[in-house]
């Protein structure tokens, strides 16, 4: 007889999102109740838990049931932190719980977090989850959307799936961090976080969907003109480059024949886990 502990599913969206209920992510999960997580989440991309109760190490725990842990950026920079190096300090305080100035940089930085992302999108081999908990928030204002892009992916026409499919594109930190006007980098985060190739079209491995993979972090295409001369109606030279072709440009396209991508806005509350797939 399976101890595992019952749980449900509550569709917040027709297309994607969930809230799941019977889960105490503090506590050890059973093996079964974590593949039916991991099946959830591909199958809705983001998951909701309530009035959970967590502190670093327990969400690291729970976070460990569906792959290693990869640290945050921040855990590289030579900065006193709040937090345990694992996890990502998404606040307005500073090592001492002190209200950041507006004019600090670690603050300025996470003003990208407004822009539209794909957590990690930047690294050469993205994280499959991110893991986002509340431990305390205002009483109004810093509600959170999510995008489905898978949905935008099947709203595009057979003949723009083609031309896009396989293409290439570069991330980077730096690009998204630009938009705001950031760039309080020094030579060392660039060594570490250099610009990676991720293709713009990707398949995910368990739910067999395909989505579109671009936001803040996606600059410029790396392929051949001529997959873009109706697209863009850019002149060639006929020399195979790097494409200096906004990923801006190819939202605005795509948008004018697949609108937007499904969105669902989320409102939090002290206790609240959100599970984001990263694909």
């Amino acid at each position: 007889m399976s101890g595992a502990t019952p749980i449900a599913l509550y569709p917040l969206h027709p297309l994607f999102v969930a809230e799941i209920s019977g889960v105490d992510s503090g506590r050890k999960l059973e093996p079964e109740t974590a593949r039916e997580i991991a099946q959830a989440i591909d199958r809705y991309s983001v998951l909701v838990l309530r009035d959970q109760d967590l502190d670093d190490e327990r969400q690291l725990a729970f976070a460990g049931n569906f792959g290693e842990i990869e640290a945050p950026r921040s855990a590289r920079a030579a900065t006193k932190r709040r937090l345990r190096p694992e996890i990502s300090d998404i606040s307005n305080l500073d090592e001492n719980n002190r209200l950041r100035a507006a004019d600090d940089p670690r603050r300025f930085d996470q003003l990208g977090n407004r822009l539209w992302h794909t957590d990690g999108s930047f690294r050469r081999v993205p994280a499959a989850l991110s893991m986002l908990y509340a431990h305390h928030v205002p009483m109004t204002g810093g509600e959170t959307e999510f995008a489905d892009l898978r949905a935008a992916w099947d709203a595009l026409p057979e003949a723009r799936k083609r031309e896009l499919d396989g293409l290439v594109v570069e991330h980077s930190i730096f690009r998204s961090r630009s938009q705001i006007g950031f760039a309080d980098f020094n030579d060392e985060i660039f060594k570490q976080l250099p610009p990676v190739p991720q293709a713009l079209v990707r398949h995910h491995p368990a739910s067999g969907r395909t989505s579109l993979y671009l936001a803040s972090h996606a600059g410029e295409i790396q392929s051949r003109e001529t997959l873009f001369k109706d697209l863009f109606k850019r002149e060639y030279d006929g020399m195979d480059r790097m494409l200096d072709i906004r990923i801006s440009r190819l939202r605005r396209k795509l948008g004018d024949e697949a609108e937007t991508a499904e969105r669902i806005k989320t409102i939090w509350g002290q206790g609240y886990l959100f599970v984001p797939d990263a694909w």
